[in-house]
């Protein structure tokens, strides 16, 4: 019988998801999963596959304690509303691991990502989080955590932020390993590094965006060699400012209505204070963008 997961890093989108991951991958007693995401619980076409297909993910575990998988869909729990349920009836006794960050950083990062990843036109982030809910709805902390405390104990939940793993990256990875059960006096100083940063997105360039509507054009695009592909990026796209879409105070406290009462729920929840995360205007581009 093939394995299955027992932890999940279940978000949020742009809060450090894909460094964690890839850290505690080079755990020798931790497995991830290649890819990093693999969505079967949050989009219904990869859910329709079967468990039997989820569990071929892990078909290389070899012995490892932990075994885990990191899809940052499961907390949008508004557009997919049965993530967790998912999880609950498959993998009932699986550990999570949620990382979040300051809401308004995290939502303005995640439009950046959406426009890099060319799924819309380029436009004002007013615009953009009208256009893209997503954004908005990852950032709800409290309400993503409410939906899975439906299903899972709060002992079934490590809840990290952004901002302590930037500083302490050190005693944040002990205490993943110390939840997961595993050897957390290995030493992982080596395997620090920042990965997947808005600083390296880029945007599509006006004939890239005739050609993304051309029907199966960017699958036949994925079988290319990734030399070709990266080669064709300068090409198609072009790097795209991390200043690019700046706030204005008028979008930014729209934001801030969106997310304020979800925000005091979830600090009074995991202990921090309730300025923990400055909510206040800073200025247009006074965020931190990756």
């Amino acid at each position: 019988m093939l394995a299955r997961p027992n932890f999940l890093v279940i978000g949020a989108a742009k809060s450090a998801t894909t460094s964690l991951c890839h850290i505690l991958g080079q755990h020798p007693e931790i497995f991830m999963s290649t890819p990093k995401e693999t969505n079967f619980f949050a989009h219904d076409n990869e859910y329709a596959k079967g468990i039997d297909y989820y569990n071929h993910y892990f078909e290389n575990v070899q012995g490892e304690i932990a075994i885990g998988e990191g899809s940052p869909t499961y907390t949008y729990c508004n557009i997919y509303p049965n993530a967790a349920a998912r999880i609950a009836e498959h993998l009932p006794h699986t550990k999570l691991i949620y990382i979040v960050r300051n809401p308004l950083d995290r939502a303005r990062s995640h439009w950046l990502q959406v426009v890099s990843n060319g799924h819309f036109t380029p436009r004002s982030l007013a615009d953009g989080f009208r256009a893209s809910p997503r954004c908005i709805d990852a950032s709800l902390y409290w309400s993503q955590l409410s939906a899975f405390r439906e299903y899972f104990s709060d002992d079934r939940f490590l809840i990290l932020f952004f901002e302590d793993f930037a500083t302490n990256p050190t005693g944040i990875l002990r205490r993943c390993l110390t939840f997961l059960g595993v050897n957390d006096n290995h030493d992982m100083s080596s395997y620090l590094e920042r990965r997947n940063t808005t600083s390296e997105s880029y945007q599509d360039r006006r004939a890239t965006r005739l050609l993304r509507q051309i029907p199966s054009l960017s699958s036949l695009g994925m079988k290319l060699p990734i030399s070709i592909r990266t080669a064709a990026r300068t090409l198609f796209r072009k790097k795209m400012s991390p200043h690019q879409s700046p706030w204005d105070s008028e979008t930014w406290q729209w934001v801030r209505n969106q997310v304020e009462d979800d925000v005091k729920l979830f600090l009074d929840y995991v202990g921090k204070p309730s300025d923990y995360w400055n909510l206040d205007w800073r200025g247009e581009n006074n965020l931190n963008s990756s």
